[in-house]
């Protein structure tokens, strides 16, 4: 099978709307045997790449799923792999079973990972069944629907003019997301069950090559390479913001402090670098939408990610045409409630 990170695996998946309900609930009867058979022989789950990296990552010992859980876990995905269908199939069982893995693992978000009470048998394959069950569900309902087509690209979003323009697309009217928040947020710890059983992550290498194609958002994605920073040094919010904690680490005796203005500087520089170049792929008066948080974080000190970013984009080429909250929350680290907010921007003319 073919690896994808995550969003891409997802998005494609749920973008393949040609799948046939009828074959996805007769493959139930395959996986089943499939499945029966690697437990009566009693799979060597232990030299499953998987359980491999699971094992020499510490999460295991740490208590993020357990023994018989993991073991079943990954029975299944032998059993997906077995299959003799086309990948597209094998894809959706795979999707499936990336979403039923959290359901028998002892892990929560608050909004952080965090190890529950362990549960020490599921019933991973029975999970499985019924969400590929609701896909075949799903799909009959819609099956009369005009469908649309859609387009899912692999790459880092600070050079996403490069990728799109690669795929024959050039010109976009608007453009709706949330990028990562400069919040000490791990995306790819979160995810890093189902990174593991996709096989996309293996090794310390693996996982590297994934973090150093994200935006920069926590010290744990900092490298010695990067330089994004340099593009918004004159940036006077994101210097006053870098300087004031630079002052404040100074004091600290946590390890990671040291890291928290260059995770300010490379942020707001690598969300500089996507705006540059999603604006070259952007029609005339495009518009775009971007969800993003305040922060408060680092040592309490106040980011304020809207207007920053909107004074940055106002550099690069953009109208800020409202910065409109979305909610509010309070910090984990406590103090102030802090906004999320929808930064809306146009594209001004050249």
């Amino acid at each position: 099978m073919v690896n994808r990170y995550i969003g891409v695996f997802a998005a494609k998946v749920k973008t393949r709307w040609t799948l046939n309900p009828a074959q996805l609930l007769l493959l139930r009867k395959d996986l089943r045997s499939h499945y029966r058979s690697l437990i009566r022989r009693k799979l060597v789950y232990q030299d499953d790449p998987t359980f491999r990296y699971l094992q020499a990552a510490g999460f295991l010992k740490r208590g993020w799923i357990s023994d018989e859980p993991v073991r079943k876990t990954i029975a299944v995905k032998c059993s997906i792999h077995s299959l003799d269908t086309h990948s597209s199939y094998k894809h959706a069982f795979m999707l499936a079973l990336m979403s039923e893995v959290l359901c028998a693992a002892n892990v929560k978000f608050g909004p952080e990972l965090y190890c529950a009470d362990p549960k020490e048998d599921a019933d991973v394959l029975g999970g499985v069944i019924e969400r590929i069950e609701t896909m075949a569900s799903d799909l009959t309902r819609t099956a009369t629907l005009v469908r649309g087509h859609a387009s899912v690209i692999l790459g880092d979003a600070r050079e996403c003019s490069a990728l799109v323009r690669r795929k024959g697309r050039t010109r976009f009217a608007a453009v709706i997301c949330s990028p990562p928040y400069p919040n000490e947020h791990d995306y790819t710890r979160n995810a890093r069950l189902e990174l593991a059983l996709l096989e996309a992550v293996t090794s310390i290498a693996t996982l590297r090559s994934i973090k150093q194609m994200m935006i920069r958002s926590h010290t744990k994605g900092i490298y010695a390479s990067d330089n994004d920073g340099a593009l918004v040094a004159r940036i006077h919010e994101v210097k006053r913001i870098a300087s004031a904690l630079e002052r404040k680490v100074a004091k600290s005796s946590h390890g990671f402090a040291r890291y928290y203005p260059a995770v300010i500087r490379e942020y707001f520089g690598g969300m500089r670098r996507h705006l540059v170049s999603v604006r070259r792929v952007l029609r005339k008066d495009a518009m775009c939408a971007y969800v993003v948080g305040d922060q408060a974080c680092y040592l309490k000190m106040f980011v304020p990610t809207a207007r920053i970013l909107g004074q940055i984009a106002e550099r690069v080429g953009f109208s800020v045409v409202e910065i409109r909250r979305w909610r509010g929350r309070r910090p984990t680290s406590g103090g102030r409630a802090i906004d999320e907010n929808v930064l809306i921007l146009r594209k001004r003319a050249s």
